[in-house]
């Protein structure tokens, strides 16, 4: 294979690799703030409190925090 082919091959393992990264980075995310969701709910938590918490602790705008807490409901139905 030629040294041009070669590069490009090596550069979309790279673009792969790095965006697998970051999904798998966004999807533990995504499970850490459902998780802590499900436990301020179980513990009788009010909506306001949670929504306090994510965007405390995860830096999340209100309109993020909502739709979080909003999506996690709707799934799981606590």
């Amino acid at each position: 294979m030629c040294k041009a082919l070669e590069d490009i091959r090596l550069e979309g393992i790279e673009i792969g690799h790095d965006q697998g990264l970051s999904e798998g980075i966004q999807q533990g995310l995504n499970e850490g703030i459902q998780a802590m969701i499900l436990d301020y709910q179980e513990e009788g938590f009010s909506n306001d409190k949670i929504l306090a918490k994510l965007q405390k602790r995860f830096s999340l705008s209100q309109s993020q925090a909502e739709e979080y807490l909003y999506q996690t409901t709707k799934t799981f139905g606590a």
